[in-house]
């Protein structure tokens, strides 16, 4: 059984965090979960060889951060194996979470790819 990591976040966020984009959400996991602004070992939109964008590289791993909903867990995924293979880095996603009940379905079945194929899982949940 290979092991995933869950995040889930409870903790107090900015009145504006419903507005967020992606980017927004990158920068803010950076500080929150890796303990520092996206600088000096952590940063983000990191350019790859061929000009894609990577959300979040660390020393060890390269996320992809993406809404928990139809479809983009499946692209968050795909995305985060191409950014991995690219960078020579471990493959990770941070799924944004706003509805847990309609958005399950979607989790569960990132859960089963990422267990599977050795993908760290990080869910942020959103206002």
């Amino acid at each position: 059984m290979k092991l995933f990591l869950l995040w889930l976040v409870f903790q107090p966020l900015p009145a504006d965090a419903h507005t967020w984009n992606e980017v927004k959400w990158s920068a803010h996991i950076c500080k929150t979960h890796f303990g520092q602004e996206p600088v000096n070992g952590t940063t983000v939109e990191v350019q790859t060889p061929d000009g894609a964008r990577a959300d979040i590289v660390t020393k060890e791993f390269v996320y992809e951060v993406d809404w928990c909903k139809s479809g983009k867990w499946a692209e968050a995924i795909g995305q985060s194996l191409y950014y991995a293979a690219a960078l020579n880095k471990k493959p990770g996603i941070v799924l944004l979470m706003k509805d847990a009940d309609k958005e399950r379905k979607y989790y569960l079945r990132a859960l089963a790819v990422c267990n599977k194929y050795d993908i760290k899982l990080i869910v942020q949940r959103v206002p």
